[in-house]
């Protein structure tokens, strides 16, 4: 994986790449499909998605299923609880 220069999200502690994966038009274009792991590939891992472009995290989801099927991308999970 390419090396992707990081910045901390607004208030958050949350570090993300500079650059990030705009969804708008992958839901009608198949590229989109092509487009995501790619991007991935390349260091980034900000993903910008919403409702209104209608199909776009139903495309976001079944990449990513495929790439962890692959072992391209692997969850991580913390307990939140105090």
């Amino acid at each position: 994986m390419a090396e992707s220069r990081m910045r901390r999200l607004g208030r958050t502690a949350l570090l993300v790449s500079e650059l990030g994966f705009g969804a708008s038009n992958v839901a009608v274009a198949r590229e989109g499909e092509k487009a995501l792991p790619r991007a991935f590939a390349l260091g980034i891992d900000f993903v910008e998605t919403g409702r209104v472009y209608r199909g776009s995290e139903y495309m976001i989801g079944g990449a990513l299923s495929r790439l962890r099927d692959r072992g391209g991308v692997r969850r991580q999970r913390k307990s939140h609880f105090v």
